[in-house]
């Protein structure tokens, strides 16, 4: 028996109806992206709460170093405004926010200081403490603790 003509059509129609039907489905998910683009990341600076936030978290660190007696003396002599601007200024951006850094490079400043591994700990310590305080995330935490784990060879000079 020879198939008709409206036989064929219908096995035609049921073979791709499914292929048709996954056609349109991602035409209409491609259009709906193309349309409503995915929010970008976020950099580390905005999740530190931006501006404010750094500036806060710089402050507390700040306040976390001279309360702690194992560091705390290598401060003394230290010009703590410029301190808080040449740290505000870095953590800016390090973390993607925009801002230029205008101090000399760890190397540069460390030079001849003879920081010890106690000491680096120490300042590392007081860093998260002040994250702590402003009650950043821990996985943030440790994106910003990555970010300055490197400086570490150019910091400890003892």
């Amino acid at each position: 028996m020879k198939p008709s003509y409206s036989m064929a059509m219908g096995r035609l129609r049921r073979c791709l109806a499914p292929t048709v039907l996954h056609m349109l489905v991602a035409i209409l998910v491609g259009a709906c992206s193309a349309t409503s683009p995915a929010k970008p990341e976020m950099t580390l600076y905005e999740q530190l709460g931006g501006e404010a936030g750094v500036e806060q978290l710089t402050t507390d660190f700040i306040r976390e170093i001279a309360a702690d007696e194992r560091i705390k003396g290598r401060y003394r002599q230290t010009d703590i405004g410029r301190f808080h601007r040449m740290m505000t200024e870095q953590m800016c951006m390090e973390t993607g926010g925009g801002c230029t850094y205008s101090g000399d490079d760890m190397l540069q400043t460390h030079a001849g200081m003879k920081i010890t591994r106690v000491e680096f700990n120490g300042i590392v310590e007081a860093l998260m403490r002040a994250m702590d305080r402003n009650r950043i995330p821990q996985g943030v935490q440790n994106q910003l603790l990555a970010l300055y784990a490197p400086m570490h060879a150019d910091i400890v000079n003892r």
